[in-house]
């Protein structure tokens, strides 16, 4: 038996308790009534005037019942004509037949109880067939309605959205509170169109609170606010605030640390040599090593030596061969970063390659080989064949394009043409 029939059946038996009470306390004096009225007396007892009483109310009550029977009638059948007229328009705007949806909708927001939704999805409908003033003006008919006004403000701050207005519908949104899911939503999104990434990511605990989104959107949602708001670091402190709020799992993603350590390089205001090294022991990545050689707050012969012990067991890596030129570089050692720019050449016609190629060419006072690099770079990158270098020394003449016919030592360095050694 469930409380509800608990508590009638209480209340039920409560009732006869106190009735049965008050006729026993009645039976013995019932009392005496009298009403005067233009010489008449009319007298009775107690219980027969509350009797009286109680049929007087229950004969007005009966009356005005039926007075308003035909109000009811016709209330019941308008709300029978709104609820029908909201459920044709809904299976006219499934079909795209938004005129003849708008028109239902409008007739259904005559009753009270469909109002809002009717005119919100009015306006929906004359929205999408280009009726901007009109969809504007059923929603404006909501705004003396609390709850209407609500919805509205989110279906403008929505419509802002669409027409890159984040500003706007971030100032739509302030007027909330609390936010309902799709309001968090929204504010999400203005906040990334504003540029503001790493104040969405606050929001991010939330909305998966509100298990608005599946498992999946979520998780796209969440890695594309990320890689966002670390791209917009402005300094190294806000690169390394963002980094440092990321859930444990995101800072063992190959895309986020790929970002972060990008964004480093970029503002050369942190040392991502650590984390690189250590995704790297975990899993190899191509684009981390390519990072690696480019990071300038660590010390290039520390990292030189790291990347020399990757050698052996990556040595037809293009990334290493490219970070260990551009470490030589660092050094100062540029014969030795051409003959690693030459074997990542062998590996791959890189653009990155032949750009380095060019530079390591300039710093030899080689123009012709930088000129031919830097139009290898623009022939790499559209997909043509690249063009042979001209020879520019014992050692340049054995690289580039005829580098493939290199040697390697047993722990995978470049090794000169034995004719070559010999000079």
């Amino acid at each position: 038996m469930s409380m509800k029939w608990f508590l009638r059946i209480v209340v039920i038996v409560a009732v006869l308790v106190i009735g049965a009470l008050g006729w026993q306390w009645l039976a013995a004096d019932p009392g005496v009534v009298q009403l005067r009225i233009r010489g008449y007396v009319i007298e009775t007892t107690v219980i027969t005037a509350v009797g009286l009483v109680a049929l007087l109310f229950a004969a007005i009550w009966l009356v005005w019942w039926l007075l308003r029977a035909p109000l009811r009638w016709l209330a019941g059948r308008r709300r029978a004509r709104s609820r029908h007229a909201f459920a044709q328009a809904e299976l006219r705007l499934r079909e795209g037949q938004w005129a003849k949806a708008e028109k239902l909708f409008v007739r259904a927001a005559e009753d009270s109880d469909f109002r809002i939704p009717a005119l919100l999805e009015a306006a929906q409908a004359a929205h999408t067939r280009g009726n901007e003033a009109q969809a504007h003006a059923y929603l404006a008919a909501l705004d003396d309605d609390a709850e209407g006004h609500r919805l509205v403000q989110l279906e403008r701050a929505r419509e802002a959205l669409a027409n890159e207005q984040p500003a706007h519908a971030l100032s739509l949104l302030e007027g909330l509170s609390p936010l309902p899911p799709n309001g968090l939503l929204l504010r999400h999104e203005a906040l990334r169109q504003s540029r503001r990434a790493e104040e969405a990511l606050a929001l991010l605990p939330e909305l998966h609170r509100c298990q608005l989104l599946d498992g999946l959107a979520y998780a796209k949602l969440e890695l594309a606010t990320i890689l966002q708001a670390l791209a917009e670091a402005s300094d190294g402190a806000q690169l390394t605030r963002v980094w440092e709020a990321l859930p444990r799992g995101q800072k063992r993603t190959d895309s986020v640390v790929s970002a972060y350590v990008q964004r480093a390089v970029e503002l050369a205001d942190v040392d991502a040599s650590a984390l690189i090294e250590t995704q790297l022991k975990l899993e190899w990545s191509e684009d981390l090593i390519r990072q690696y050689g480019r990071i300038r707050q660590s010390s290039p012969a520390r990292r030189l030596k790291q990347a020399e012990a990757w050698l052996s067991g990556h040595k037809d890596s293009v990334g290493l061969n490219l970070t260990l030129a551009r470490l030589h570089l660092a050094l100062g050692e540029t014969s030795q970063a051409e003959e690693f720019v030459g074997h990542a050449l062998a590996l791959d016609s890189d653009a990155e390659a032949w750009e380095l190629m060019a530079d390591i060419a300039e710093r030899q006072n080689q123009s012709e080989r930088a000129r031919v690099a830097l139009g290898n770079v623009l022939r790499s990158r559209r997909g043509e064949a690249p063009l042979p270098l001209p020879a520019g020394g014992a050692r340049a003449s054995h690289l580039g394009l005829f580098a493939a016919s290199e040697k390697r030592g047993e722990h995978g360095f470049p090794q000169l043409p034995d004719d070559v050694a010999a000079h």
